[in-house]
């Protein structure tokens, strides 16, 4: 009976020991669900955070991207516009000047200018006094020649390359002239030597001289003796533009 007894307890023992640890085991089992469980919502939130700044980062770099190609969108391309426009108006501006000149060039060389002015009647002219040319033979493109008439100077109205012609019969022996651009001597003309050779008998004789000139608009032409001569009417003044 006491034997009975004594398992008996030992069996209550054994028992208390068995549930004890059957809960110790439970007990870790749950707190090992709880720790894994617990990694596992941790691992979730860290996972959704890099997300979260990945997907922050990359709308961060757009956006920036889009700030500034529209920055650059709108403050260079005026500018280049702009810039673009100006070099079109100049070239534009250039190349209406430069027509404009050669229009104006062709005009000039298109222009037909000439005459020819002779002496009215027989004269005297002192030495250097210019020759008054008061018979206007023809004209064409010199407009008025009252000048020409008055004071024996003709003056450019079109600037151009010239050809001028003086022709000049005296009585005078050795007569000298020259035909001068603005009173300075551009070309020398000379008549001839004609004595009467002891017969009582002067001959008249011719002189000329041509001469290729450019003249700009304003330049003046005239014709004077070097020494006192006496002129006949068929002394002449003959310019033509070429």
């Amino acid at each position: 009976m006491a034997e009975y007894e004594d398992c008996e307890v030992e069996y209550e023992v054994c028992e208390v020991k068995y549930d004890t640890i059957t809960e110790t085991v439970l007990t870790k089992s749950n707190k090992t669900k709880e720790t894994f469980s617990s990694r596992k919502l941790w691992i979730k939130i860290v996972i959704l955070v890099m997300t979260v700044s990945l997907v922050c980062s990359v709308l961060g770099v757009t956006i920036t991207y889009l700030v500034m190609r529209e920055e650059l969108c709108c403050k260079k391309t005026p500018s280049n516009n702009s810039a673009t426009a100006d070099q079109q108006i100049s070239i534009m501006s250039k190349k209406l000047d430069m027509i404009q000149m050669k229009s104006e060039k062709l005009t000039q060389q298109a222009k037909q200018v000439a005459f020819t002015a002779c002496l009215s009647a027989d004269t005297t002219v002192q030495r250097g006094h210019n020759i008054q040319f008061g018979d206007i033979k023809t004209s064409l493109g010199v407009g008025s020649l009252t000048e020409l008439k008055s004071s024996g100077r003709f003056t450019t109205r079109d600037y151009g390359l010239y050809q001028v012609i003086a022709i000049v019969k005296s009585h005078t022996d050795a007569a000298a002239f020259t035909v001068n651009r603005n009173k300075a001597n551009i070309m020398a003309g000379y008549v001839a030597q004609h004595t009467d050779r002891g017969v009582g008998i002067n001959f008249d004789h011719i002189g000329i001289a041509v001469v290729m000139v450019f003249l700009y608009k304003g330049d003046t032409i005239s014709v004077t003796p070097d020494i006192e001569v006496y002129l006949h009417k068929e002394t002449c003044l003959s310019m033509v533009k070429i």
